[in-house]
């Protein structure tokens, strides 16, 4: 338990304010080292991917959150490695990830790297958001263009497209 003195710190009370906000925030938060291992992640980051900080501190990003592939093929561990290289190029990006579970979801991700006084990379601070459900929206949106236009392509019927205010 803490001792009174440090509850009235305002060093001590300003980090448990920052702590409370950046655990409460409905974004992930996660910092990551230039091994690419989790330094830590936030409480709705946890809820999010389904791992405690137990599970995650400590544990490579990828083949955890990151897939070394997504189910487009795209290859993530070489994106993570340039990221780790060339942080200034990912400044923002999207990219598929896992959860504890298995299930694949897309989060685009902002990625500020700090660095020492020497100029080395010391960490990564990502913050991101779950873009599932408007990749899910963007991709049906295309199927269905797609049926579409192979429908009207196939019709062996002329078809017209008017302008409704061109018949006034």
């Amino acid at each position: 338990m803490k001792d009174e003195a440090s509850l009235t710190d305002p060093l001590t009370l300003t980090e448990a304010r920052h702590r409370r906000l950046v655990d409460n925030i409905s974004s992930i938060v996660l910092r990551w080292g230039p091994e690419g291992r989790v330094k830590f992640l936030n409480e709705y980051g946890q809820r999010f991917f389904g791992y405690s900080a137990d599970e995650i501190v400590g544990r490579s990003v990828l083949g955890l959150i990151v897939p070394e592939t997504e189910s487009s093929g795209r290859d993530l561990t070489r994106m993570i490695h340039d990221l780790l290289k060339h942080p200034e190029r990912y400044a923002t990006n999207e990219n598929e990830n896992m959860r504890a579970n298995g299930e694949r979801v897309w989060v685009t991700w902002t990625n500020r790297p700090i660095f020492d006084e020497d100029g080395n990379l010391v960490e990564i601070l990502s913050t991101g958001i779950d873009t599932t459900e408007r990749r899910r929206a963007e991709e049906a949106l295309r199927e269905s263009e797609r049926r579409y236009r192979v429908l009207f392509q196939s019709t062996p019927v002329a078809l017209l497209e008017r302008d409704a205010s061109a018949l006034k």
